[in-house]
């Protein structure tokens, strides 16, 4: 599902929109990788398959969330308009032109930050079982203890979130991307040492990381570009994203067929961390100050 709708309503604020609020306000994957569902999507596939475990996951996701949404999910009132910032695009009544915000330099910044994220992260998620599997770890086992990373997902965006507001957005997201390399380096040296620490520390610090850069982005964004337009701008924003996810696994398991070590990928996955966080320091200077 698309992030852009529900950004939109939640970026009025502009500039002075807050990390903190959109954590609070955004769970995101964080709330589909909570210990339960690991251990219960692991059972579905050892019972029915794959295929019916999707079907499966797929109607409960459905059913719960779609009420919610007609129920719960209200527009926020909207802020008076605001100049951009400095660095942004130049704004009219209705805000931020689509086709000014494509020229400038932070909205590459922030694309690229998007495509950037997903590619150190799905890399690295989207094997991490059959990774743990072919290093003699049994399939629940490793389930229960990745689904970890749910919980510490959430806390990571309230810590990197209020973190964002004090020390700057540019070095709250540089410090999570040094959560998620340092937890792939965890992961990867079970190779060396099959030991479950590995993957605790793995689950704990990636999963700090986990999800901590989507709602740092927003802020950014509805601080650079504000306006009626901002929920095109920043679906425009968030193909970086689908780019990235859709990428990073396939090449992750074209080198495994290649290689028959995910070393190389989850190396490189950790090399997107610091092209990322590059990305974020050139975003915006200006916005990259405490909140």
């Amino acid at each position: 599902m698309s992030p852009a709708p529900d950004r939109h309503r939640l970026a009025h604020g502009g500039r002075h929109l807050r990390v903190d609020v959109l954590v609070l306000r955004v769970p995101g994957p964080a709330a589909r990788r909570v210990p339960l569902v690991g251990p219960l999507a692991q059972w579905l596939i050892s019972a029915y398959g794959w295929r019916d475990a999707y079907l499966v996951l797929g109607i409960g996701t459905l059913a719960l969330l779609v009420p919610l949404v007609w129920v719960g999910v209200r527009d926020a009132p909207r802020a008076s308009p605001a100049p951009s910032a400095r660095g942004g695009a130049p704004a009219d009544d209705g805000g931020v032109r689509i086709r000014a915000a494509l020229r400038t330099r932070a909205f590459w910044a922030l694309f690229f930050a998007y495509t950037c994220t997903p590619l150190a992260v799905f890399t690295v998620v989207t094997h991490q079982v059959a990774f743990a599997v072919d290093h003699g770890f049994p399939r629940l086992f490793v389930a229960g203890i990745f689904g970890l990373t749910g919980f510490m997902s959430i806390a990571g965006r309230v810590i990197f979130g209020f973190a964002a507001d004090r020390i700057g957005r540019a070095w709250s997201a540089t410090i999570s991307y040094a959560c998620t390399a340092v937890g792939t380096l965890a992961l990867l040296s079970i190779e060396l040492w099959r030991h479950p620490a590995g993957l605790y520390v793995y689950a704990l610090l990636f999963g700090l990381g986990f999800g901590a850069r989507g709602p740092i982005i927003t802020a950014i964004a509805a601080a650079l570009f504000p306006g009626r337009r901002f929920g095109a701008i920043y679906g425009f924003m968030s193909i970086g994203n689908g780019f990235g996810g859709a990428l990073g696994p396939w090449f992750a398991g074209a080198l495994f067929d290649v290689t028959g070590s995910y070393r190389i990928p989850f190396l490189i996955a950790t090399l997107f961390c610091a092209v990322g966080s590059v990305c974020f320091w050139l975003a915006e200077p200006r916005a990259n100050r405490p909140g």
